[in-house]
C-alpha cells in the first residue's frame, strides 16, 4: 500500500515545536554528544506547510557555541525533545553507493571526491569493515570509485560486505571554534520528507 500525498503532508505538518541542535560527533539515534557549555541552547526552526510530501525551511537558526569546540553534526528535535533527524555540517549532498569487498572500494558514479577528503556513512549499518558516523578519509579516488582509511593518507580499510538498505554516504567539512562564536544553520533547500 502506498501513502498518499495528503497524508504525508499531515503527518509533516504534525511536527510543531521543532528545534536545532549541534554535536561534536555522530548523535546517533539517542541524541549523544550534544554540545554543551558556555551559552549554547537549542534554538527554533521553522518550516513552512507541508506540500507535495515535504516541508520547506523558513528560517536560519543561529547555535551559540562555546570556545574550543567543533560541531560535526545538525540535528533535529520535537517539543518533546526526542532527535528526529540528523546531518553532518558541510552542506555536501548524500550519495548512494555500493560495495565491492574484493577490491575494497567504494562504488558511485561521479561521485566528485578527492584523496584526503574526509566522508561519512550514516542513515543504516555502514559496509562491513566501517562504523556508522565515523569519520573516514578518501584515497585512491577515482571517477567511480575510491577507498577509505582511518586516518588522511592511511592505509585502505578492508570492506568485506554491502552497507544497509538507506546507508549513504556524505562528505564532510568541519571548522573548530577557537573561540566562542556563532553557527548558523542555513536551511535553504532543507526540508523534511517522507520517501515512502
Amino acid at each position: 500500500m502506498g501513502i498518499h500525498t495528503a497524508a504525508k503532508n499531515l503527518m509533516l505538518d504534525a511536527l510543531t515545536g521543532l528545534t536545532v541542535g549541534a554535536f561534536t560527533a555522530w548523535p546517533g539515534d539517542a541524541g549523544s554528544n550534544e554540545v554543551s557549555g558556555g551559552s549554547y541552547a537549542r534554538v527554533s526552526a521553522t518550516f513552512s506547510a507541508a506540500a507535495s510530501g515535504a516541508r520547506a525551511a523558513s528560517n536560519a537558526p543561529q547555535l551559540a557555541i562555546p570556545a574550543a569546540t567543533t560541531p560535526r553534526w545538525i540535528g533535529y528535535f520535537n517539543a518533546g525533545g526526542t532527535l528526529l533527524a540528523s546531518f553532518p555540517i558541510g552542506g555536501f549532498t548524500p550519495f548512494e553507493f555500493t560495495v565491492d569487498a574484493t577490491a575494497d572500494t567504494i562504488n558511485a558514479l561521479s561521485h566528485g571526491l578527492s584523496n584526503g577528503q574526509s566522508v561519512v556513512f550514516h542513515g543504516g549499518t555502514a559496509p562491513s569493515g566501517l562504523t556508522e558516523g565515523t569519520e573516514y578519509f578518501v584515497r585512491d579516488a577515482a571517477t567511480d570509485s575510491f577507498k577509505v582509511a582511518a586516518t588522511a593518507g592511511g592505509s585502505a580499510i578492508d570492506l568485506t560486505g554491502q552497507a544497509a538498505a538507506g546507508c549513504v554516504c556524505q562528505r564532510t567539512a568541519y571548522d573548530t571554534f577557537t573561540n566562542a562564536g556563532t553557527l548558523t544553520v542555513t536551511q535553504s533547500g532543507t526540508s523534511i520528507s517522507l520517501n515512502f
